[in-house]
Parts: C-alpha cells; sequence; structure tokens
C-alpha cells in the first residue's frame, strides 16, 4: 500500500512538471554558441545535442584548420534571424542552463543542427537525433566534411546570460558575411 502511494507521488510530481507548447518561453535569441541560446533572459542549451565551444578547431578533408565551434554558433544564428523561437524548457543542466527544444517557425533547431553538421548527437541526453546525425555523416555535411574532436568529450564552462557571442540578427555585416565565408570554405 504504501509503495503504491509513492509510485503515485511520482506520477503526479513527474507529471506536474510537463510544459505543453501553449506553455513554451516566447522570445528573441541571443546565440552564446552552437547549442546555447538566451531567450528573455534564460539561458537555454538545446536538449540532446551538443555543438563544439567556440574557441574549438576542426580540420577540413583537405587539413585545413578553422574555427567550427564559431562557425556553428554563426550558423545557428543565422537560422534563427530575427524571428521569435518558442522553446518548451525542461531541467537544468550542471552549467548553468536549463535545456531546452525550441523551434522557430515549427522547425526544431537542435534537429537542423545536426542535420546539417553543425552539432552531433548526445545520446547521454537523448537518442531523438541519432537518425539527424547518422544522415549528416553518409552526406559529409558540416563537421563529418573532415576531422574533429566529438564535442560530448569537451568541457563545458559555466553560463550566463552575459556571456554573449553572436546576436541573432541577420543584418549584422560581420555575422552575415563570415558565415557566407564559412560556407564557401566548406564547399
Amino acid at each position: 500500500m504504501a509503495h503504491t502511494w509513492y509510485v503515485a507521488a511520482i506520477v503526479l510530481a513527474l507529471g506536474s512538471q510537463a510544459v505543453s507548447a501553449d506553455d513554451a518561453l516566447r522570445g528573441r535569441a541571443t546565440v552564446l554558441d552552437g547549442d546555447t541560446l538566451v531567450v528573455r533572459g534564460k539561458v537555454l542549451g538545446l536538449l540532446g545535442v551538443v555543438a563544439p565551444r567556440s574557441t574549438q578547431t576542426c580540420e577540413t578533408a583537405g587539413g585545413q584548420r578553422y574555427l567550427c565551434g564559431k562557425i556553428a554558433a554563426e550558423a545557428l544564428a543565422a537560422r534563427i534571424g530575427d524571428t521569435s523561437l518558442a522553446c518548451v524548457v525542461g531541467q537544468a543542466d550542471p552549467h548553468g542552463r536549463a535545456l531546452a527544444t525550441c523551434r522557430k517557425d515549427g522547425e526544431d533547431l537542435a534537429a537542423w543542427l545536426v542535420s546539417h553538421g553543425y552539432a552531433v548527437a548526445d545520446r547521454h541526453a537523448s537518442n531523438d537525433y541519432v537518425p539527424n546525425q547518422k544522415q549528416a555523416w553518409a552526406k559529409r555535411r558540416g563537421l563529418w566534411a573532415g576531422v574533429f574532436e566529438d564535442p560530448t568529450t569537451q568541457e563545458r564552462q559555466a553560463y550566463s546570460a552575459k556571456s554573449h557571442v553572436v546576436d541573432a540578427d541577420p543584418a549584422d555585416p560581420v555575422t552575415t558575411a563570415s558565415t557566407a565565408a564559412a560556407t564557401r570554405k566548406r564547399r
């Protein structure tokens, strides 16, 4: 009898934490790195994916080094543009981020990052994006076009909303130019 009460209490507690799309955190985003955003002052990590840190370097198939982490952040910022996001927020990670599934006009941004090779699936958190990663690997997109150190093994620093790296502003000529240059280098 006590066991049944305990299980019921857990089910009720978990059920009360569920968040519907209607309860999503909505707003414009600032990109801190390739898998971390600030929306309405809250630092959000994209659930189920890990992008290279902003200073991480990778190599092209030809052996040329490039800042793959910076390119991932710039690509995410360009993808978001000035559009408002809807983020369903879950539990926090040890780095000061609330983990979230964020969508732009219904598109899952984590799935987009992994499908284009800007991030990898974080199998410790979820297997949801493993098919996207397999697709990116098969097409040699982004990171998979060269050599990189697995970002899931890299140490992550704590975040704050002031750790600003890239604004999600497509009108910013620096972001637009460097994203375009990075895209040309990868082709």
